[in-house]
């Protein structure tokens, strides 16, 4: 019934829990571990194969708790017969146990890059692949998510890594904090064999490690929840409460009969089940819904150490899952990979039976792995106690990352620069001799009619470069970022005027600062820039970044408005995307319309009441593409990154509502120059229109500086 594997060979693998079985003895076999990793990697396979299952990222807290019970019983069999820790053998285990299949991945991975995956992606890639061999690709992971310039963009084949990192890091620190609880106890009652002290110092130093990890994930959770997702600082915990689990097996035989254990295991198993239907992407996680999973998992782990026939082990005994959980390591590191490739070479996404069908294949080179690379080096004689011959195998499985990270990176080089400004004549005067016919400046050449600005096949030079179009964002350095709510601008143009501009709004009013500036410098203005990503200037309300709350645009929102009205400006241009706000029944554009468009209204009263002017600029068309991606993939067919203008385009935005109702607000809709005809092109004029899936390139915007200097009121 159950595929039994003697849990001494067994390696615990961060990411999805593999490993070394608590053992009462050295033959004792956990095959309910086994299948707790089958469980594990399946909701993690489901989730990635685009299956509607939104909790399925809770396999990875499930392989956390795997892993520190795994790695602490290690450990501590290793000071219960030797009476301390060696951490070169530590080390060398772990190397040799992981290192060889997750280098595997990243070569092919590497070399799958370049054969299928378009240039403007790999020098992100390449940086991916030497952050895996690194294993710090959860920071690189926190980085990104945290920088608004990124979203939108492609998914990394290698961004399943952050959870092999967390491990890593983890086992750098835990290792160290137990070799200072054996000093704490001391070497005689080591000697002894007292249970008691160990047990009790190295609780304290896990709990140490443990509690502020938890308050640090509710707290990070709630005001940067894309960080706090991939920071090890917030997962600690719960690789903690794997070891806790670890430190306690000795004594749960004495309190917790068979009986008693079956019943606590399937409870913890109907838990773990519940929460991945009941945990989603609305849920503020890791924080405390981390919790779920993780306490859920323990209990099943502690139940085991009582078994019972009746027990879960009656389910995660099965042959499939002992099968599943034997392959999970090598599933893991090999299906995200292939899925994202096999995405990147078709030019789009999978569907969800596409995405089953790869996860399926994913089992080919998973097998293979296992069987030829992980399972032998793991067993090999040559290796067997030798361990700085080991330690240097793991060395070299790194460098052979950090190579296939170089090829990548050195494949991509020289990196393009960005395009140099444009020198664009505003007030309806020619443009300069050497100024060249580029982006929406085309749309007024009659020559070309009523096709101007439609789709073409192929341009002749492409401005700027896509490989650096998300590098053409002027202003965007400007958008403060989620956590940061202070109401202090940028400031620009003619900085000594009298007359003061402010811009105000989320990064798509951010990205009109080209085409402002060089109007407030023609104008005399002064422009001061008030931008928060994802945020909607709008006072009373809070909108939902991620599908939460996102508390912090609210005040954010109140600061600005306290600015403003100490010190007014003549000109408030304001600009943003339709969100949703946070409503305790539910969550919808549609309940969102009316508060938007009265708390716009109330906003802007203080600005009108100043005798400011005001001016709406209506949100630009988004594509919902990564067009200079797709740009990259289709340079001979530019008409395959074309999207439909109703795809692009959403009207009757409270944004606009508001501006229409307020006599006094001048209403500005620039879009017919953005998508002009009836399908949205990513080139016009030889410039490229988006620097990513719904910001305009700079380029492209300050060739809009004509039209929007001819619609701004003259101060």
């Amino acid at each position: 019934m159950t595929t039994q594997t003697s849990t001494t060979d067994r390696p615990a693998d961060p990411g999805t829990g593999t490993g070394t079985d608590q053992q009462r003895s050295p033959t004792h076999l956990r095959p309910d571990i086994e299948g707790l990793r089958a469980v594990a990697v399946t909701l993690v396979l489901v989730l990635h194969a685009g299956i509607p299952l939104a909790g399925g990222f809770i396999g990875v807290d499930v392989f956390f708790v795997i892993s520190g019970f795994l790695m602490t019983s290690l450990l501590l069999r290793e000071v219960a017969a030797t009476g301390t820790l060696s951490l070169a053998g530590f080390y060398a285990r772990r190397a040799k146990r992981l290192l060889p299949a997750a280098a595997t991945v990243l070569l092919a991975t590497g070399a799958a890059t370049l054969l299928l995956v378009p240039p403007i992606r790999w020098p992100d890639i390449g940086k991916d692949i030497l952050a895996s061999a690194l294993y710090v690709q959860n920071w690189r992971l926190a980085e990104v998510a945290t920088d608004y310039n990124a979203e939108g963009l492609s998914k990394s084949p290698l961004q399943h890594f952050w959870t092999l990192a967390v491990e890593e890091q983890y086992y750098v620190v835990w290792p160290v904090l137990l070799l200072l609880a054996l000093a704490l106890i001391g070497r005689r009652r080591r000697r002894e064999g007292q249970r008691w002290p160990l047990t009790l110092a190295s609780l304290f130093v896990l709990l140490v490690l443990a509690v502020p990890s938890l308050a640090w994930s509710i707290h990070l959770t709630s005001t940067d929840p894309s960080a706090a997702y991939f920071a090890t600082s917030t997962r600690l915990w719960e690789l903690s409460v794997g070891g806790v689990v670890a430190i306690v097996a000795i004594y749960v035989p004495r309190v917790m009969s068979p009986l008693a254990g079956a019943v606590v295991g399937w409870l913890g198993l109907t838990v773990l089940l519940t929460s991945a239907f009941l945990i989603d992407e609305t849920t503020p996680f890791p924080g405390t819904a981390a919790a779920y999973p993780t306490v859920a998992t323990a209990v099943i782990i502690l139940a085991g150490l009582v078994p019972h026939r009746w027990g879960p082990t009656l389910v995660l005994g099965l042959r499939p899952l002992q099968w599943v959980g034997k392959l999970s390591y090598s599933l893991y590191l090999w299906h995200w990979p292939m899925l994202v490739i096999v995405a990147a070479a078709l030019a789009r996404d999978l569907s969800a039976a596409e995405g089953v069908v790869v996860v399926l294949l994913a089992t080919v080179p998973a097998y293979l792995s296992f069987r030829l690379i992980e399972d032998p080096v793991r067993r090999s004689r040559a290796l067997a106690g030798h361990t700085w011959r080991t330690l240097r195998v793991g060395g070299a499985c790194t460098v052979a990352g950090a190579v296939a990270s170089a090829v990548v990176l050195g494949a991509a080089w020289p990196p393009a620069t960005p395009p140099a400004p444009l020198a664009i004549s505003l007030g309806g005067g020619p443009q300069p001799s050497d100024a060249p016919k580029l982006g929406a400046l085309v749309l007024d050449t009659p020559a070309l009619g009523d096709r101007a600005g439609a789709p073409v096949s192929r341009a002749d030079s492409i401005t700027p470069d896509p490989l650096v179009a998300l590098r053409d964002n002027v202003g965007d350095e400007c958008v403060k970022r989620l956590d940061d709510v202070s109401p202090e601008p940028c400031v620009t143009g003619d900085v000594d005027s009298s007359i003061e501009v402010a811009l105000v709004g989320d990064s798509h009013a951010a990205q009109w600062a080209a085409p402002l500036t060089a109007i407030a410098r023609e104008r005399e203005w002064r422009l001061s820039i008030y931008a928060k990503q994802n945020c909607t200037y709008a006072t009373g309300i809070t909108v939902a970044y991620d599908a939460r709350p996102y508390p912090q645009c609210t005040t954010w929102s109140g600061n600005v408005a306290s600015a403003l009205a100490s010190d007014p400006p003549d000109l408030v241009i304001l600009s943003d995307v339709f969100r949703k706000i946070v409503d305790p029944e539910q969550l919808s554009y549609e309940a969102s319309f009316e508060p938007l468009r009265e708390s716009y209204e109330t906003s802007w009263g203080s600005f009108l009441e100043s005798g400011a002017n005001v001016v709406v600029l209506k949100d630009t068309p988004r594509p919902g593409i990564d067009v200079p991606a797709c740009v990259s993939e289709h340079p001979d067919d530019l008409t395959a990154c074309a999207v439909s203008r109703p795809e692009a385009m959403r009207d009757g935005t409270p944004l606009e509502a508001a501006a229409k109702s307020l006599p006094r607000v001048e209403f500005i809709n620039l879009e017919n120059a953005v998508c002009p005809t009836r399908e949205c092109s990513p080139v016009i004029g030889d410039a490229l229109v988006y620097r990513d899936s719904n910001h305009l390139t700079s380029t492209y915007a300050l060739t809009l500086a004509p039209r929007l200097y001819a619609a701004l009121p003259k101060l």
